[in-house]
């Protein structure tokens, strides 16, 4: 089923349709957790679709139908990682006091989140719900919706409380959240969650500078 009762603010606040709680007074502080919705860094498909859509290289077309969906990181991307290593992401587990990542199945996502987090003694997760955006989706979103309720309810049923960092992908985040546009790579949406109210957008993060001239692909449909 899609996506209903659906609230937007600014794209401050999305009600992801669950199931309501039987009394409104029962939604505690306790109940709310905080998420950062972490897109993976650069990808060699992020920059194959930027040359085709940006510069109209047709090439470019091949390069994506040979990389197909499970994108590796590209060269800027593993650049990315180890700049965000060397600044912010120590400092941003330690600043939010990360219980755990969960991520994508794919390896894009799956390296960044080894590359940022792998180091800091939390638990990996790997999420088989949360790949990004499939072709039928763009035909059939409420596929992508059904995947999104999977998500909320896995942070709902974690014993851990607040601080869960998801790595994942543009579309699907985009989606989620219901914002007019695809986070960049390599930036964390901080999020409150909760079962009754699901995600509310608090503020952006950026991990790791956009120092790379096709950094402007998270505008793009493949991310």
């Amino acid at each position: 089923s899609e996506l209903s009762n659906t609230e937007q603010a600014g794209n401050r606040r999305v009600v992801v349709n669950m199931e309501p709680e039987k009394d409104a007074e029962d939604n505690h502080t306790q109940d709310t957790r905080r998420v950062f919705l972490v897109r993976h860094a650069e990808s060699e498909q992020n920059v194959a679709a930027h040359r085709l859509a940006a510069r109209g290289e047709i090439s470019a077309l091949l390069s994506l139908l040979s990389i197909g969906f499970d994108s590796p990181l590209s060269g800027g991307g593993r650049l990315q990682l180890a700049q965000a290593r060397a600044s912010s992401s120590s400092q941003f587990l330690q600043r939010h006091d990360i219980k755990l990542v969960a991520h994508s199945p794919y390896q894009r996502a799956r390296q960044t989140a080894s590359g940022l987090f792998g180091s800091a003694g939390v638990p990996l997760i790997e999420l088989p719900f949360i790949y990004e955006k499939t072709l039928v989706e763009h035909v059939r979103p409420g596929q992508m919706d059904e995947r999104i309720r999977s998500l909320c309810g896995w942070i709902d049923a974690r014993p851990e409380r607040e601080n869960i960092v998801v790595v994942g992908h543009g579309q699907f985040f985009k989606r989620l959240l219901g914002r007019d546009a695809v986070q960049a790579n390599v930036s964390a949406l901080e999020c409150t969650f909760s079962k009754g109210k699901g995600f509310s957008f608090v503020r952006e993060h950026q991990l790791a500078p956009l120092i790379l001239p096709d950094a402007g692909a998270d505008a793009h449909e493949r991310a």
